[in-house]
């Protein structure tokens, strides 16, 4: 999950970068649980991180990735002072790959085997 979001952080600032005409790239960012379930299933400050790129302030970055960082796991993504971005993520989300996994497990272990004429199934 944590990668799935930071792969998504990396393209959306890449992305920014490159449509603003600027050039560089964000330093080392966090992406974290936060102490307080109201700030999201996980938080990032790399709106802070890349300010000396956008030279803007943290908190318009921060809005401008909220706003426009879109996928199927993230249910909401809020910019909050100084220039944090919490993530809230769709359980519904997890169920379904979990469920689509677990499929594929029972699937797997439930094989066919032909041995002398005679069909086999083993668990």
């Amino acid at each position: 999950m944590k990668q799935i979001l930071q792969s998504l952080l990396d393209k959306a600032i890449d992305e920014m970068i490159k449509s603003d005409g600027l050039e560089g790239s964000v330093s080392e960012y966090t992406i974290e649980v936060p102490n307080n379930s109201d700030h999201g299933d996980f938080a990032s400050n790399i709106a802070m991180k890349s300010a000396k790129i956008f030279r803007t302030k943290p908190m318009d970055i921060a809005e401008r990735i909220a706003t426009n960082l879109k996928h199927p796991m993230i249910k909401k993504a809020e910019a909050v002072m100084p220039g944090f971005i919490n993530f809230f993520y769709r359980q519904r989300f997890f169920i379904t790959i979990w469920s689509s996994r677990r499929q594929r497990m029972i699937h797997s272990s439930s094989l066919i085997t032909v041995r002398t004429g005679k069909l086999w199934l083993s668990s």
